[in-house]
């Protein structure tokens, strides 16, 4: 499934909820539970390391926003 704002809103909200800005409990960081999850192909933005949950939301709404922004 194609990642969207509106599943990346959602997607943040529910781990901040459940892990803060921690790791999940199979020691994801949320930008490889995104990555893994959605296709981000269409995205120049890799979180799939990134170790701050708040930083991978930042950069990918950033960049979501803008591409929708564009069409």
């Amino acid at each position: 499934m194609r990642l969207t704002i509106q599943l990346l809103e959602h997607e943040y909200m529910t781990w901040t909820i459940s892990y803060g800005a921690n790791t999940n409990l199979d020691d994801f960081q949320f930008g490889s539970h995104i990555h893994n999850k959605y296709d981000t192909s269409h995205l120049k933005t890799d979180v799939s390391k990134e170790t701050d949950t708040q930083t991978a939301f930042i950069n990918l709404v950033k960049e979501l926003y803008e591409s929708e922004e564009q069409v």
